[in-house]
């Protein structure tokens, strides 16, 4: 379930037309994780914790998806209006892929700005509460 809600994440971001718009006439980067040591400003790094419920509804659960925004401190500006392209394409929308999961909603649990150890990057970070319903152990257990 994991890698198809992950990649179907990263397809949500980088077809986004509001966050190629921002980075126009250069292509939405996000990568999984980590970025490369040599990445090319401006550039998303998307990851995430699920935690399933522990109860009677075994394939439910939350989870918690971090975006986070790089650019160059003097395109602050670029950095901020990817970062609301990222919330307009995600929050209190609901996805899913059949046979894999559904997600009931997002929700932007807070936004931040991280300080960094480079005085000449920007770093924004979105943290997203997610409940999940995990279609690939349901069809396990009926």
């Amino acid at each position: 379930m994991q890698t198809a809600f992950f990649q179907d994440l990263y397809n949500i971001l980088i077809n986004d037309p509001a966050l190629q718009a921002v980075y126009a006439p250069a292509p939405v980067r996000a990568r999984f994780n980590l970025a490369n040591q040599d990445e090319d400003f401006p550039y998303l790094i998307y990851s995430g914790n699920f935690q399933y419920d522990d109860s009677e509804s075994f394939a439910c659960g939350t989870a918690f998806i971090t975006v986070s925004v790089y650019d160059f401190r003097t395109n602050s500006a670029r950095c901020l209006a990817a970062c609301n392209a990222v919330k307009n394409a995600l929050n209190r929308h609901l996805y899913q892929n059949p046979g894999q999961y559904r997600v009931t909603r997002w929700y932007l649990g807070s936004q931040m700005n991280i300080p960094m150890n480079r005085e000449d990057v920007y770093h924004e970070e979105l943290i997203f509460r997610v409940r999940f319903y995990d279609e690939s152990l349901s069809s396990q257990v009926t």
